[in-house]
């Protein structure tokens, strides 16, 4: 079993995308549906990078990070910047300028 840190998405990948059931994450798999109200769909979720918690023999055995059970910690996704680019290095200045005020 893992725990990977995640935030709330409107719009991704879909092969990272989770959703959570009991008390695991799952494949968010379903297929977009036109006619379907955005307000009834599931809330969905995607790996942020912050926090990787991993048994070393999961690890080896699965030749993985990701685990066959993976378990989850929900960051504010708010505050919280996955920082690639200069563009999300501005954006992580600019909140944490606005944290500090």
């Amino acid at each position: 079993m893992g725990e990977w840190a995640t935030t709330t998405v409107a719009i991704g990948e879909e092969n990272r995308l989770k959703i959570i059931k009991g008390d695991y994450l799952h494949p968010y798999k379903d297929k977009e549906d036109e006619s379907c109200n955005r307000d009834d769909l599931e809330k969905v979720y995607c790996r942020d990078g912050s926090v990787y918690a991993f048994k070393t023999s999961s690890f080896i055995k699965q030749k993985s990070l990701l685990g066959e059970k993976q378990g989850f910690v929900i960051n504010d996704a708010s505050t919280h910047v996955n920082i690639d680019t200069m563009r999300d290095w501005y954006i992580a200045k600019a909140l944490l300028e606005e944290i500090s005020a």
